[in-house]
């Protein structure tokens, strides 16, 4: 009975200063982590990060007038001293558009991309696909400022100087390889190219 107690006091100092350590590393680890400083720019890119995989599911919406993608890649990247670059990566659905539907998509499929992500609107008329004017330069900052851009660290300069340096390109994959299409473009810009 005696060699019980023992052996149990033993494991409990023994569990007891294995706790006392293991909790010693963690208050070094996160007081390191605390004292680190974060950039500004990798902040901003985080913010676009989030924001687009938040709103990418507004391009999940079943309309007959529009393109049925069965997923959308994103990737936000700073090329250093550069600008801040945005890929997207829209994949048609193949069923629809190999055997059902026969569409080859262009520059214009590129720029609703980017508008309803960005902004939650086509840009285009849904029958004509004519070009509205309710998408200027103006208003895709105003929207950038007020969703992506408001970090108070930052004044009215700098958030310009990050919206005119942040490009974005698309690329469409269509099931047949041969209709893939891709545009590149500032963020801001009334159309891609």
């Amino acid at each position: 009975m005696e060699t019980c107690k023992i052996k149990f006091n033993n494991f409990f100092l023994f569990l007891l200063i294995l706790i006392f350590f293991h909790t010693q590393a963690f208050a070094l680890s996160f007081e390191e982590i605390q004292k680190s400083k974060v950039s500004i720019i990798d902040l901003v890119i985080f913010r676009l990060e989030s924001f687009m995989i938040k709103n990418k599911q507004r391009m999940f919406v079943h309309d007959p007038f529009k393109i049925l993608y069965q997923d959308i890649g994103i990737n936000v990247q700073y090329i250093e001293g550069e600008k801040i670059h945005i890929s997207v990566l829209g994949v048609m659905d193949k069923v629809r558009y190999k055997k059902t539907k026969k569409y080859i998509p262009n520059i214009k499929d590129c720029n609703v991309i980017r508008n309803k992500i960005f902004y939650n609107q086509y840009g285009y008329s849904p029958i004509r696909r004519k070009k509205t004017l309710e998408l200027d330069e103006n208003y895709m900052r105003e929207i950038l400022k007020k969703y992506v851009f408001n970090l108070s660290s930052l004044d009215e300069k700098k958030v310009d100087f990050l919206i005119d340096n942040s490009y974005i390109e698309i690329l469409i994959s269509h099931p047949l390889p041969k209709y893939n299409i891709s545009c590149v473009g500032r963020l801001v810009d009334f159309e891609l190219e």
